[in-house]
């Protein structure tokens, strides 16, 4: 939790602890990541931020996306729980399906996508159940 102090003394705290990592002597954090203009260098540093390795970082963005914020993909995949396509959307393709509580908004947004997707991909069990590009990847 990070203590924000007030005027007046009074400290506020924030309800999730801003990601950070310690890269080289870096202090990494995700205010870092949205800095970043390039979208292979925010792929590079929500990487580095979640302790995914680049390599699969970038083989899960340019296989789910081919690097695109907007794209979509997935509609040909029936939905069990909606009984519509799985429409899966951004950078690292998050379904509706499997994150509901994931909106359009936060889906194409690059950083929000990466931030999200990363937490997914940073363990080999996690990243293979949430991401079919894992499974290859990891058989390569």
């Amino acid at each position: 939790m990070i203590s924000i102090p007030d005027i007046g003394g009074a400290v506020t705290t924030t309800e999730e602890p801003m990601p950070e990592a310690v890269v080289g002597s870096f202090l990494l954090t995700k205010e870092v990541c949205k800095s970043k203009t390039d979208v292979k260098d925010k792929v590079d540093c929500y990487a580095d931020l979640h302790k995914v390795d680049r390599k699969l970082a970038h083989y899960i963005v340019n296989e789910e996306s081919k690097y695109k914020p907007k794209a979509v993909g997935d509609m040909y995949i029936h939905c069990g729980r909606t009984n519509s396509p799985v429409r899966a959307r951004g950078l690292m393709q998050i379904t509706e399906c499997y994150h509901p509580n994931v909106t359009d908004a936060q889906a194409f947004d690059a950083d929000f996508n990466l931030d999200y997707g990363m937490k997914l991909a940073n363990e080999k069990s996690t990243c293979r159940i949430q991401f079919s590009t894992c499974d290859e990847y990891y058989t390569l």
